[in-house]
C-alpha cells in the first residue's frame, strides 16, 4: 500500500472511529453525496437510489441472468419507492461477471477503476462478484424515485453493453 494511501486509509478511519466513539452518526449529506471507498478514500455516492437491504424484508426476488454474449436478461427492471428487492444474479456463461448497482457516473468511475487494475471488485455494499455457472445475491432497499443502472465492469464487458436499467417509480 503506497503512503498516500496509508494515510487516507488512515484519516478515513479515525474519522469514523471518532463519529462512533461519540455518539454520532455520520450526516446525511455523507450517506447521500460520499461514502467510504474500499481503499479508504471517499467516493461519490453510488447513486442507486437506496441502501443495502435485508433479505430477510426483501418484497420479492428478481431473477436477472448473466451469459457469455455480455448481456444481462432481464435488461431493465421496475421497482417502486419503498421497495426492497433481493436481485439473484445467475451466471449461465463460462466467465467471470459482476453486478454493480450504481448511477451512470457511478457506473463510469467504477469502470475506469476496474480498467485500470487499482479495484478489487465485491467490497462494497452495492457490487458482487458472479462466478462463472454460480449465482449470487444482492439486496437493496429503494427509498426514492429515479433511475440507476446495473453493470459488469469485466474487461471489455461494459463497453459490449452488459448493463441494465432499474426504474423506481413513486
Amino acid at each position: 500500500m503506497s503512503s498516500v494511501a496509508r494515510l487516507c486509509a488512515i484519516v478515513a478511519l479515525t474519522a469514523l472511529l471518532a463519529a462512533c466513539g461519540s455518539g454520532a452518526s455520520p450526516s446525511p449529506s455523507m450517506m447521500s453525496s460520499e461514502m467510504p471507498s474500499a481503499s479508504g478514500g471517499m467516493e461519490m455516492g453510488v447513486g442507486a437510489l437506496g441502501e443495502p437491504g435485508d433479505a430477510s424484508q426483501a418484497d420479492r426476488t428478481v431473477h436477472i441472468v448473466a451469459n457469455d454474449q455480455l448481456k444481462f436478461d432481464p435488461d431493465s427492471v421496475e421497482v417502486k419507492v419503498g421497495e426492497t428487492i433481493t436481485f439473484e444474479i445467475e451466471n449461465t456463461g463460462s466467465v467471470d461477471h459482476e453486478f454493480v448497482l450504481g448511477s451512470s457516473e457511478y457506473q463510469a468511475e467504477h469502470e475506469e477503476e476496474m480498467q485500470s487494475g487499482d479495484m478489487e471488485m465485491g467490497h462494497e455494499p452495492n457490487e458482487l462478484e458472479v462466478p462463472a455457472g454460480e449465482t449470487a445475491t444482492l439486496t437493496w432497499h429503494f427509498t426514492e424515485g429515479g433511475t440507476t443502472e446495473f453493470g459488469c465492469h469485466e474487461p471489455g464487458h461494459f463497453p459490449a453493453g452488459m448493463l441494465g436499467t432499474i426504474t423506481v417509480s413513486e
